[in-house]
């Protein structure tokens, strides 16, 4: 009986089998990827090596499985592919987006990344609206490659609630921040303008003056 080729879930268990005939009775070795295998908890072999069982597979576990048959007349060889895949379900957000203050003028940024990307669909909302995909290449906002959403020179007006939504064919999930403006710098602008009117009124004054 020689290993079969096999696709399983991640999380499963697999077994490969290799029984191999002949006189006298072939020992049976086992490499995964080529090198030999080490028997743990996770991997064992069973009846005389000729079952290999792989518990609670994981992604690292994919790769090529040989069987190697010899006796005292040779030796022979062959080898299975596994290939385990992840299982899908509904989308977890790894980082998520906080509560903050934002100075205007300023650019913040509101992350939001996926524990799994692949197969999602990313949209962010500003007090329940979305946030239209062509305001984004505007100078506005930005979305980067992992999710996370920028905005740029930021006014009072951009103040409010955003949330941000992964949805796949399982299901969505969302987590949302509230984002407050602070008139600080504006405010301080605003003073150091007055004062370098009032500066330059003082000096015209003085200048009307020595005229006079």
């Amino acid at each position: 009986m020689a290993p079969q080729n096999q696709t399983i879930k991640i999380g499963k268990s697999f077994v490969l089998e290799c029984d191999a005939d002949g006189n006298p009775i072939p020992s049976i070795t086992w490499q995964f990827n080529g090198a030999a295998v080490v028997v743990s908890q996770h991997l064992t072999l069973e009846n005389e090596n000729t079952e290999l069982i792989v518990n609670n597979a994981q992604e690292s576990d994919s790769g090529l499985y040989t069987c190697i048959a010899e006796n005292e007349s040779g030796r022979t060889t062959i080898a299975a592919t596994v290939t385990v895949e992840r299982m899908l379900g509904v989308p977890r957000i790894f980082i998520e987006p906080f509560n903050l203050e934002a100075f205007t003028g300023t650019t913040i940024e509101l992350p939001c990344k996926a524990a799994e990307p692949s197969g999602i669909k990313l949209t962010w909302r500003k007090d329940g609206r979305i946030i239209d995909p062509i305001i984004l290449s505007s100078e506005k906002y930005e979305i980067s490659s992992t999710g996370s959403l920028f905005v740029k020179n930021v006014t009072i007006f951009d103040g409010g609630r955003y949330e941000c939504s992964l949805k796949n064919e399982f299901g969505r999930a969302t987590a949302s921040a509230l984002i407050t403006i602070s008139l600080h710098k504006l405010l301080t602008e605003l003073k150091t303008k007055l004062k370098n009117d009032k500066k330059q009124q003082k000096q015209h004054l003085k200048i009307m003056k020595s005229k006079n």
